[in-house]
């Protein structure tokens, strides 16, 4: 279920041996460790409280309304598009506010122009005033990128918290940037120290005649892969195995998310260096991403970015409970969470992942925006607003 099924013995298990033996070592990245430093004590507080420069322009636009002509599309990485070409809306497109769910993947500027900035999918989501729209966005590979464009990354796996993040270089030819994290369960035979990735395949059989998607080998018969299959179709996912995602589970291998495996596959060719470590305290620069429980008998993985996944464009979070309310001037503490719950996009419970956004004052008496927000494990955002008056 985590390794390689063995279907042969002998004189080709012996072969196969031999062939792993000269493994080449790979050096440390310089600098790497740096990143680490780069870790607030409270990396993900629930309420953040900015001045009101920093709080985005927000406006309560009466019948606001936006959505998009397709709820996807694609373009190659390293090129741009503008969405605002795909958008319908009942204001001038030039108050939209843009955001992407995985600038990893896809960036959007404040025109609402999109950049592939590696191979993969991620939702953008527009919002006018307190309406919003997504659509999800799929970088292909460019042919037309010469060789010494291409992007290169360095992988680190804390096997402590189940945590991998995503390195590229900065402008010193250093593994110092922290792009993406993402969350994955390894297990106590899980390789250590410094690796590489050495092939890949779309599907591997795997122990206890279950099948991985989008493996990428790291050594022996260690993989990189998705959560295990029952069978080599997207609708066969083991949702009991889905549901110890993140925690130590695994037979050696590196379980991850359907999107996040694929991201492997796609953007770390053979050669790219992988460190094991253990860090207790520090899951990692970007912190440890959130996993989501399955209702029993879906088998389907909610990140799988295959068109037909019934969850890609079929599900959302959603907030609820969020409306306006008053505080006490000079007030010591406020509760932005009181009759607030929030949903993930099987519908889940997971309303201690709200987060507020507000440059709220109590020691000033006025009106102050509050923008709630809520991102859960399938990548999407939902956000909902509310006025607080303070007096």
């Amino acid at each position: 279920m985590s390794m390689l099924r063995r279907r042969n013995t002998g004189i080709a298990a012996l072969l196969l041996a031999a062939l792993l033996l000269p493994l080449l070592a790979v050096g440390v990245p310089v600098r790497a460790e740096a990143a680490d430093k780069w870790v607030e004590e409270d990396h993900f507080p629930r309420v953040t409280v900015v001045s009101a420069e920093e709080m985005p322009m927000i406006e309560d636009i009466s019948g606001a309304e936006i959505s998009f002509i397709s709820d996807r599309v694609r373009i190659l990485n390293g090129v741009s598009l503008d969405l605002n070409t795909f958008v319908n809306a009942s204001e001038s497109v030039g108050r939209v506010a843009w955001s992407s769910a995985d600038p990893g993947v896809v960036r959007v500027d404040e025109n609402g122009v999109i950049t592939g900035h590696s191979i993969g999918s991620a939702w953008i989501t527009a919002r006018l005033g307190h309406a919003q729209a997504r659509i999800y966005v799929y970088v292909d590979a460019n042919s037309m990128l010469p060789a010494n464009d291409e992007k290169t990354y360095f992988l680190r796996v804390n096997k402590s918290q189940n945590c991998i993040t995503v390195f590229e270089r900065d402008e010193e030819g250093e593994y110092t940037v922290p792009i993406r994290a993402f969350r994955c369960s390894t297990g106590a035979n899980t390789p250590n120290k410094m690796q590489k990735i050495r092939n890949h395949n779309a599907w591997n059989g795997l122990y206890g005649d279950y099948e991985g998607m989008w493996s990428s080998w790291i050594i022996s018969f260690f993989l990189f892969h998705s959560v295990p299959y029952y069978h080599r179709t997207h609708n066969s996912l083991n949702e009991r195995m889905y549901n110890e995602f993140g925690t130590t589970c695994s037979g050696g291998c590196v379980r991850l998310q359907c999107l996040n495996a694929k991201w492997i596959y796609d953007n770390c060719p053979v050669g790219t260096a992988v460190e094991f470590y253990y860090d207790e305290e520090v899951a990692g620069p970007l912190g440890l991403p959130e996993a989501i429980r399955l209702p029993t008998g879906l088998k389907w993985d909610p990140t799988d970015p295959y068109e037909e996944n019934p969850w890609l464009f079929g599900g959302e979070p959603e907030i609820k409970g969020v409306k306006d309310f008053s505080v006490r001037l000079g007030a010591s503490d406020v509760n932005y969470f009181g009759g607030v719950r929030g949903v993930d996009t099987v519908g889940n419970d997971i309303s201690d992942r709200v987060r507020v956004l507000t440059a709220l004052d109590t020691s000033v008496a006025g009106d102050y925006l509050v923008i709630y927000s809520l991102t859960d494990a399938s990548y999407k955002t939902a956000y909902a607003y509310c006025t607080v008056h303070v007096g």
